[in-house]
This record gives C-alpha cells, structure tokens and sequence, in this order.
C-alpha cells in the first residue's frame, strides 16, 4: 500500500469478523464506519483472517543499557551475528502488510542503536505498515526526532520506571535525564509520544515527581504495566523487582495523579485487575479469548528471526523465518497447537500456559510464494 493521504481506512477480516481500522488513529471498528468508502478504503485478496494485528519486531538485541529487568537480556554486548539481513527485513514488512498485519512495533534491544534504523522505519512505512517504536529515549537527538517526524512514526513510547533515583536504580546513572531530554526533543518535533512505565513496590514514594517532570515536558499519556519474570529479571540479583501485584488502591493513586497533573493513564490489562471505572487498556485486540493476545492478535519476531509467542517466553518458538514465510510459520502445526492449548486452558497470560513445542513445522521457501502489498487494489 503507498502512502496515499485518501486512504484512511484498512478492511479485513479477523476472527470470522469483518474490521476496518482507522490509519489515523489507530482505532478499530467492527461495524463500516460512516466515511468509509470505496475510495478510502483499503483492501488486498490477499489478507488473511487468521494473520495477527500487530507484530512486535526486535531487529536487534544490542542496547546502551543493560537494564536489571529486561525481558530480551539487551546489553552493549549481545551477540549480533545471526540477525535478519536487511534484505530480509524489507520481504517481511511487504509479507506481513500482504496479509493484514495493521502495525508493527520496534522494540529490542534499543531501535536506536542500529546505523539503519531510519531505512529499516521507512521500508515499513513503505510497506504500508503502521509503525511504533519503543525505545529507552537516551539516544534520541534533535536530529532523530526531526527524521521520525519526516517518516510520520504513528507513536514512540519511551520507558521510564520512575523518578530519577528510581529509574536509574533499574535502568543505569545517567539514563532518566537522557531520558527526558529525548521527550523534549519528541515533542518538539510534534511525533506523538507516550511513557511506559513498569509499576512495582515502593515506586509510589516518588511517583508524584515523576508526573510533575512529565507534566512539565508535555507528556499526556502514560501506560503502566507490571515487571514481567523473565530475562534479567530473573537474575538473582534482581529479585526485588518481581512479586508485586497492584492493589486497587495503587490503581486509583495512578489515575488521580494522571488526572492531576493531565496525563492519562492506562493500566495493562494483563497486569490490573481493574473495574470498568477504571481507564483500561487500549491493545490492538478483541479480548474474544480472553488471553493476553499473544499467538492471536500479536507475534513477535526475534532478530535471529524465530517467531515466538511473546518476547516474555523465548523458549516457546513457533518457527523461523530465514528461509521460510512468516505465515506459514503463522499457521504451522506448532502455531495451532499453541492456539488450541491456549483456547482450552483458560489462562489469560501466555506465559502461564505450559506450552510444549513437539509438533513439526512445514515451511513454503520465499521464492515459491510472495505477495507485495503495493500491488493491492483499494476497493
């Protein structure tokens, strides 16, 4: 799909249900909106209903920081040999956009840290891919927020685990002032941006700070989410963080100071248990499982280039896509099982699914099947 202004919405089919999902603001509708027509609207033979609606992409795993609770385990010296070419990573967004896949996220590892980040965002933009970044901030200049600006990035969320002291407990000295510096220079450049925040035991004795230098910068969305057990995290030397649930109470003092200091705040489904009252989640997903999404409305996509369930567990991997489709790894045997497990399990959390890889995966090479959605019709 080119980037054509007329085009604001995207028509497919998911979960025996027709969608239409709005470019612009990333909504999803599942009854034809009013001002869709036959000529701002998108559509390609091509989509497929079971394909997911997002796909998380970590093109690399190398990182400035070396955060204690980091689900990939990024470092300045993860191994970087057996990541996806460039090449590559061009067939993929055209494959995916192909079949329906409405954004892809960047995460890693730190996006930022790549020479060819900006031609790998604008391969995706080409693509015809809604495009979301999440990164640390630490490495955003001037310069790279005016170039996010020129590629019209959807969203940048950058992480923040709380004020100063906190944040540089977990993240290293120095990164919550770079942090904020890379807001700045965001918002400046007018590229929607948003905080992430992991919520955890004794955060609240700052938080109010945290919110106040927000506030200050010109922040108005926060999400938060809880610390998840997996990769650094998991280091004995980082026990501390894990084993906080959040209480209704932390969930209200949240809202009140997002709303005192006029930032809005949403709460992880995954994580909150929260009321209807309460501001929600608003993932790209139709909650018709009753799981976190993963393995049906999201995939991710390692930089070694193995489809996994989710990036929470690294050991659940559904195939790879070096030398084969992603959707055919999407719709594997061992994709299905997982599908069927998780249906029938009525775990809302992946990663609490005892998932065991013991079906083969058949695989169609790249050279036998390819779509490019440039080639679709708008109908």
């Amino acid at each position: 799909m080119s980037q054509n202004e007329k085009i604001e919405y995207i028509r497919r089919r998911f979960d025996n249900e027709e969608l239409f999902y709005k470019i612009g603001s990333r909504q999803i509708h599942y009854v034809m909106p009013e001002n869709a027509t036959q000529i701002n609207t998108f559509y390609l033979p091509t989509f497929t209903e079971g394909a997911p609606l997002r796909v998380y992409f970590d093109p690399t795993y190398r990182c400035n920081l070396r955060c204690r609770h980091c689900i990939t385990s990024s470092s300045p010296d993860a191994v970087n040999t057996n990541e996806l070419s460039f090449q590559r990573i061009q067939q993929l967004f055209n494959e995916l956009a192909s079949i329906g896949v409405l954004e892809i996220v960047f995460t890693g590892g730190e996006p930022f840290i790549l020479p060819r980040i900006f031609d790998i965002i604008k391969c995706a933009q080409d693509a015809g891919l809604n495009t979301i970044i999440a990164s640390n901030g630490t490495l955003i200049t001037m310069e790279k927020a005016k170039k996010l600006a020129e590629l019209n990035v959807r969203d940048i969320r950058i992480s923040i685990d709380g004020w100063k002291p906190i944040n540089d407990d977990i993240r290293g000295v120095g990164a919550y002032k770079m942090a904020i510096e890379g807001l700045k220079n965001l918002l400046l450049t007018e590229v929607p941006v948003s905080v992430r925040m992991t919520h955890r035991k004794n955060i609240h004795n700052n938080l109010e700070y945290l919110f106040k230098d927000l506030n200050e910068v010109g922040i108005t969305n926060l999400k938060a989410a809880v610390i998840k057990e997996a990769g650094n995290a998991l280091l004995e030397e980082n026990s501390d963080l894990l084993g906080y649930l959040p209480t209704e109470k932390a969930m209200h003092h949240l809202i009140t100071l997002g709303k005192r200091y006029g930032i809005f705040v949403e709460l992880s489904s995954d994580d909150f248990d929260f009321e209807p009252v309460i501001e929600g989640d608003k993932k790209l997903r139709k909650n018709r499982h009753n799981t976190c999404g993963a393995g049906f409305e999201t995939a991710y996509i390692s930089p070694e280039g193995n489809v996994l369930i989710c990036s929470s567990i690294p050991h659940a991997i559904l195939g790879n896509i070096k030398d084969c489709l992603f959707i055919d790894v999407w719709e594997g045997q061992i994709a299905n099982n997982y599908r069927s497990q998780a249906t029938a399990c009525g775990e809302k959390k992946a990663c609490r699914i005892n998932f065991i890889n013991i079906l083969p995966q058949s695989k169609t090479t790249i050279e036998e099947k390819s779509d490019n959605p440039v080639q679709g019709t708008v109908k």
